[in-house]
């Protein structure tokens, strides 16, 4: 049985620090960030003119993190809900 909330908290950090990453790529080489994430991305239109602020950068983080940390709990929730119990 997992536990959801240590799950989803786990994720939400990791989703977090992938994000982080993508903001330094970003930061790093916007044209080419722009070329990879435009076949990924639900934007249509991706610029790769604009530039990562602290606050967008914080923002983004916290976006993924809270994005992580439900999706995360959803699945532990289903995880549990449907895993066979052994000894019982």
């Amino acid at each position: 049985m997992l536990n959801k909330n240590k799950f989803a908290l786990s994720a939400g950090i990791a989703v977090a620090a992938i994000s982080a990453l993508c903001a330094g790529f970003v930061i790093i080489a916007p044209n080419l960030a722009a070329k990879l994430a435009g076949s990924i991305m639900h934007l249509v239109n991706i610029d790769p003119s604009m530039k990562i602020t602290a606050g967008s950068f914080i923002l983004g983080a916290l976006q993924s993190f809270i994005y992580g940390y439900i999706i995360a709990f959803i699945f532990a929730w289903l995880h549990n809900k449907y895993t066979v119990k052994i000894n019982e």
